[in-house]
């Protein structure tokens, strides 16, 4: 495929093909879109490029014909030598460039020839690199990307243009910058670097990295770029996070010396680790949830929503067809059990979250929410807000509430982390016999703890897919 809008210099590359033997299979094209409707069309060996189309001026026409039809040989011809243009083609997927006027019929032979290959080694290394679960590339001296395999635009949604010849900082983002340049500056004063680091991408979404760089060099040992490995090890920290978590909040609950002590100690538990500015419990007394401990609600809200019961005009407490008290708003939902969970705001569980509850409130109504809610939390300026269901098998006995005034506080591996460390919770104050039952729960915990602490990996498997409370026996 010949694209040349100069008929002149169409005519004496034809001749130049027509002397090699192809004349009969060479299809020309005068603007860079015929161009690309005829690749689309049609199969080609390879592809003769001018760099000043009238409308494809530069290396913007290679990107074009590359985002098209990557696996096609590419040959740019241009009207004078420039040797930083040629490198920079060739860093975008070009095999050759060669300079109108300046080449013979055998140089274009051996061109043609040597890209074809070129390119057919290159798509069997891209298809291995690209195969590869991790982020995979070649940074230069310059901090400056050379080549990149496809994990990269699945984490960050770039294309491959769109990276090669930028800054590792304009890609990454300046927070990240700051983490990783003293790495790679190790890297290319030669040495080989390993490391691990939690790290949030402006392209992505935040990562914990097992990083390799391994430094280049050339014929006289000096450094000339570096080679990048970049596996995802977010799951492993999680399910390791998840344990030491789970060791030290069952810790918690069995040191604890009573009721109150244990659920003071459980907020602030949560309060910590969970980074929210205002964490709360609510439990069951006679026909209402209030509010049990609080830290970080302003009195106010505390005392605005203490109530979850509905009343009415004489200030008797609403109940239903059953006779249970009627529960308002969101934290009555989870309470209650009134969820959705094909609804993305409730989890399977019957948890609830949001991390934008301004846009949750536009977004949605009544009945999508399963109640009237009171607004109050989002009143209140708090955006990102969760409920977590507490319960001992199938009986709710409250709610574990994360509120915070920024967006965007939550994923779903925390909310999820949350209810499992939730159901570790023990409830054997709920009865007449519960300083005997709690010291019950404290020994059935401690044993808890040396399962966590101690046993092989398949059988910490096994009991945090066990909820120990579910089938803890209250007489």
């Amino acid at each position: 495929m010949l694209i040349e809008d100069s008929a002149v210099d169409a005519e004496l590359i034809q001749k130049m093909l027509d002397d090699l033997g192809y004349n009969d299979v060479v299809k020309r094209a005068d603007r860079l879109s015929s161009g690309l409707k005829h690749l689309n069309e049609d199969f080609f060996d390879v592809g003769l490029l001018d760099l000043g189309l009238p409308d494809g001026v530069g290396l913007n026409a290679l990107a074009q014909i590359r985002d098209q039809k990557p696996e096609l040989p590419i040959i740019v011809l241009t009207e004078l030598f420039d040797e930083a243009l040629s490198v920079k083609a060739i860093s975008l997927g070009a095999q050759d460039c060669l300079v109108k006027g300046k080449f013979t019929a055998d140089s274009l032979y051996r061109s043609i020839r040597y890209s074809i290959e070129r390119q057919r080694l290159e798509t069997e290394r891209k298809k291995l690199t690209d195969a590869v679960p991790a982020l995979l590339s070649y940074i230069d001296a310059n901090y400056r990307y050379c080549s990149v395999n496809q994990t990269y635009k699945l984490w960050f949604g770039l294309k491959h243009e769109h990276m090669i010849g930028r800054h590792v900082r304009e890609v990454l983002g300046d927070e990240v910058w700051e983490k990783v340049s003293p790495h790679m500056g190790l890297a290319l004063s030669g040495e080989r670097v390993s490391y691990e680091e939690e790290l949030l991408y402006q392209h992505g979404s935040p990562r914990w990295v097992h990083v390799n760089y391994t430094p280049d060099f050339d014929d006289q040992g000096q450094v000339r770029g570096f080679i990048v490995l970049v596996q995802d090890i977010s799951s492993s920290k999680r399910a390791k996070k998840e344990r030491e978590l789970a060791v030290d909040f069952l810790r918690l609950v069995n040191e604890s010396k009573n009721k109150k002590d244990m659920i003071r100690a459980t907020v602030n538990f949560f309060r910590q680790h969970s980074r929210c500015e205002a964490v709360g419990i609510r439990l069951h007394e006679e026909d209402d949830y209030p509010y049990y401990e609080v830290h970080g609600f302003p009195v106010e809200f505390v005392l605005a929503e203490n109530s979850l019961c509905s009343h009415t005009a004489t200030g008797q407490v609403v109940r239903d067809a059953s006779g249970h008290p009627v529960l308002d708003c969101m934290c009555g939902n989870i309470i209650s059990g009134r969820f959705d969970p094909l609804k993305p705001f409730f989890t399977k569980g019957g948890s609830f979250w949001s991390n934008n509850t301004t846009e949750l409130l536009a977004s949605t109504t009544d009945a999508d929410r399963q109640a009237r809610t009171r607004n109050r939390c989002n009143g209140e300026g708090y955006e990102s807000v969760a409920l977590i269901a507490l319960r001992v098998g199938d009986e709710r006995l409250g709610l574990l509430q994360l509120n915070d005034r920024r967006i965007g506080r939550f994923s779903p591996e925390d909310i999820a982390l949350w209810e499992r460390l939730a159901g570790y919770w023990p409830w054997p104050w709920r009865n007449s016999r519960q300083m005997s039952c709690f010291a019950a729960a404290k020994n059935y915990i401690a044993r808890c703890l040396t399962i966590c602490s101690t046993a092989s990996p398949i059988a910490r498997c096994f009991f945090r897919r066990r909820n120990p409370m579910t089938s803890f026996t209250l007489q």
